[in-house]
């Protein structure tokens, strides 16, 4: 894939955790494996696009006007993209042991890397900062 479609489908991705969920069935494969580590509690098996979806969505409702901006980034190395990036947003509450009220802003940064084949993304590997973001919600005290 040129290194140019890489960027396209780089500015794509952001427009879909940004709430353009229409895209997932243009840039995202349906049988996607996403690599992560997940929050206790939470399935570690998030296998294709509807699972993205999902996740995606779930997020969305915990945070309200979610907004994910790139820091670092797009790095391309042919089908593989990766850069680092914040989100800023309100908590609307959902999230077990936290003490913080509704409509606390949070802002916490990650890593995203991914893979495409066919110009679409097949794979995915999600390095973020939960530590920090359960430090903001109140659910782990900060040392």
């Amino acid at each position: 894939m040129p290194e140019q479609d890489s960027r396209v489908l780089w500015d794509r991705w952001f427009e879909l955790w940004n709430g353009d969920l229409e895209l997932a069935q243009e840039i995202i494969h349906p049988d996607l494996v996403i690599h992560r580590i997940p929050p206790p509690r939470i399935s570690d098996h998030l296998r294709g696009s509807e699972a993205l979806l999902a996740w995606i969505k779930q997020t969305r409702s915990l945070f309200a006007d979610l907004l994910l901006t790139v820091e670092v980034g797009p790095i391309v190395d042919g089908e593989t993209v990766a850069g680092r990036w914040v989100a800023e947003g309100t908590y609307e509450g959902g999230i077990p042991g936290s003490t913080v009220p509704d409509g606390t802003y949070v802002r916490f940064h990650g890593h995203d890397i991914w893979r495409a084949e066919d110009g679409l993304i097949r794979e995915y590997w999600l390095s973020d900062d939960l530590l920090d973001l359960m430090q903001q919600l109140g659910v782990i005290r900060a040392g």
